[in-house]
């Protein structure tokens, strides 16, 4: 089943794609998912995303629009994970 990803800013740096679609068998865990794309992308991408073995505080996951704090949420088909570094706000 097919999940699509959507990487933005610094982590579109690391990755070099905007997106990227993983195929897995069942629906997935959030952690377990973002382990498969360490796995596909390496060191630089976990090293950036991962603090021991959790998601990093800083960074921003988003499925479906909505934001997640909880790393043991399952993703179904056709899901979209945004994954998007800290964000900063400018002044006026």
């Amino acid at each position: 089943m097919p999940i699509k990803v959507k990487f933005f800013a610094r982590v579109r740096e690391i990755v070099k794609t905007p997106t990227t679609e993983i195929n897995v068998n069942d629906k997935v865990k959030l952690i377990d998912l973002m382990n498969l794309l360490a796995n596909k992308y390496g060191s630089k991408f976990r090293e950036y995303v991962f603090k021991a073995d959790h998601i990093a505080s800083h960074i921003i996951l988003m499925i479906n629009g909505e934001p997640v704090k909880n790393q043991d949420v399952y993703l179904e088909e056709n899901d979209i994970l945004a994954i998007l570094p800290p964000v900063s706000g400018g002044g006026m």
